[in-house]
């Protein structure tokens, strides 16, 4: 049985494997630390300013979305900022990558977020079609120099 939950500390490595192959499949120029890495998934599920959800299939992570609530530089509305969305090739396209979402969603709501932020890493997946249809609209684009 397939469900989506709030991640746990038990989950940590699982999630560090899902998201080197993230880290190589997008293509960053960032170096991949795992260490930073492992921290910094740890500190994100003792904080309620963050989000982490995973995707359990039979007791095996395929699927994790994490995010931030934050407030805007130029006001104090709260946004909720996606970090990372990975679902392993093969579980794509289910519901349960869409219910990951969802919760993102409601998670950003509860938090008392007026917006919720999504992002998509060009040129590996394109989800604008997903994004519209949900109500999102283009904002902003990144753009990444190495110094």
């Amino acid at each position: 049985m397939t469900t989506v939950r709030k991640a746990s500390q038990d989950d940590v490595y699982e999630i560090l494997v899902l998201a080197k192959k993230f880290f190589k499949e997008s293509k960053f120029t960032y170096e991949f630390d795992i260490k930073a890495l492992e921290e910094n998934l740890r500190t994100i599920l003792e904080s309620d300013k963050f989000f982490l959800n995973v995707i359990d299939d039979e007791g095996e992570i395929v699927g994790f979305l994490a995010g931030v609530v934050t407030q805007t530089l130029f006001s104090p509305d709260q946004v909720a900022s996606e970090l990372a969305w990975y679902v392993t090739p093969s579980s794509r396209g289910q519901k349960s990558s869409l219910k990951l979402m969802s919760q993102f969603e409601e998670w950003s709501k509860e938090v008392g977020a007026k917006f919720t932020c999504m992002s998509d890493i060009d040129p590996v997946n394109d989800l604008s079609d997903l994004y519209e249809r949900k109500g999102y609209v283009l904002k902003e684009k990144t753009y990444v120099k190495e110094n």
